[in-house]
């Protein structure tokens, strides 16, 4: 593992990184999750869970739901931050998220997910923000 130093030299690293993930289409960034499922490559998905946080956070969009849910099995890590992503942080009422006008482009599973997520945050079963994405990483 890198060791990284603090400091002024790390936030600008840090920054770069992130606009660097920011750039990557989401596509990728799930076939490369679904590449380091098939191949048993925890970090790499790990990796990729952290890039697609990070990009969410730079430019307010998420990766299509039909090819996330299309691409991975129930249970799925990448399942579970796709629906956190979009219960916590999604603006539900934003033609951004809700607009697309084809309906296969939210899979009949991901709206049910999305219901059970709201569902346990309006009766506080869930906490109010967003939880870490750490629940959404593979065990290595």
């Amino acid at each position: 593992m890198i060791e990284r130093e603090e400091g002024p030299e790390a936030a600008t690293e840090d920054k770069h990184e992130d606009e660097t993930n920011a750039t990557i289409d989401w596509s990728i960034l799930v076939m490369l999750f679904v590449f380091g499922d098939v191949r048993g490559i925890p970090k790499l998905q790990n990796a990729v869970v952290v890039a697609m946080a990070s990009k969410k956070d730079i430019d307010k969009t998420s990766a299509p739901p039909w090819l996330i849910y299309d691409n991975t099995l129930e249970g799925s890590p990448l399942r579970r931050f796709l629906v956190d992503m979009t219960a916590y942080d999604g603006v539900l009422t934003d033609d951004s998220w809700f607009g697309k006008g084809d309906n296969n482009y939210y899979p009949r599973q991901f709206l049910v997910d999305l219901i059970v997520a709201q569902y346990k945050k309006v009766a506080r079963l869930a906490p109010s923000t967003m939880p870490g994405i750490s629940h959404c990483f593979v065990d290595c």
